[in-house]
């Protein structure tokens, strides 16, 4: 299937919290960044952006979805938190989001139902274990570096054209020159050149992107932090005015 457009990304790009307390979904579909973009520039589109992804998931997915036979004039990827990782189970090839602070069945919503009690047992004592012994924030960098060089490859490999944003919320010191984090050498992107969203529509640590807190106008973050209606339509004005500048192969 052709689109002009592809959107991949977490909560954000998912468009979370717009359905509101009725739970109206199409509501949700219709108010995302995604969607107005695609209506105010007249484009197809689809959005497989789903929430709690990590960025080894938003990678994946991306590659899945060429890779089964769609394509996209252009693809708008937005990068997620760095401590998120995708796991996969010794007992079954089961891929479940690791993020701070979350619950682990409530993230187990990639490939079916938990029935594999030995597979759900496995993710939890992953998921506490890599929090408390393995995880800080260099090695959320790194594979944030891992990440981006993959996707950056398989896309200038078969010339798609793509445009990066990311989360707002990891800290800017991570990515000083300073740091000796091998991947980075290899991307045509760094983490602080990408620009930021969050639920204001202002990045607090990169003051070329999004510099005024449009939460003073108006635009206030929803309940988890989400971008309301009203901060959806100044991602979408954000990404349109940059649209005629992606990536081009």
């Amino acid at each position: 299937m052709h689109y002009n457009l592809l959107f991949n990304g977490c909560s954000y790009t998912n468009g979370s919290e717009l359905q509101g307390k009725e739970n109206d979904f199409e509501y949700l579909r219709l108010h995302r960044f995604s969607h107005v973009i695609s209506e105010k520039m007249n484009k197809t589109y689809e959005n497989i952006a789903l929430g709690g992804n990590s960025n080894e998931r938003i990678v994946r997915t991306t590659i899945e979805w060429f890779e089964s036979g769609n394509t996209c004039d252009l693809a708008i990827i937005q990068f997620t938190l760095m401590s998120r990782y995708e796991f996969i189970s010794r007992h079954a090839a089961h891929p479940v989001n690791f993020a701070p602070g979350a619950n682990i069945p409530l993230m187990w919503e990639t490939e079916g139902k938990i029935d594999n009690k030995k597979d759900y047992n496995d993710a939890k004592d992953a998921y506490e274990n890599y929090y408390k012994y393995v995880y800080n924030d260099n090695l959320g960098l790194y594979n944030f570096y891992k990440n981006l060089f993959i996707l950056e490859q398989y896309l200038e490999k078969n010339n798609i054209p793509y445009y990066f944003i990311k989360l707002a919320g990891d800290r800017a010191w991570l990515d000083s020159p300073q740091k000796n984090v091998y991947w980075r050498n290899c991307c045509k992107h760094t983490y602080s050149s990408i620009p930021a969203i969050n639920g204001t529509i202002l990045d607090l640590e990169d003051k070329s992107n999004f510099t005024i807190d449009y939460s003073k106008d108006g635009y206030p973050a929803l309940n988890g932090k989400h971008p309301s209606e009203l901060g959806h339509q100044k991602i979408a004005d954000y990404i349109i005015k940059h649209y005629a500048y992606p990536v081009q192969r």
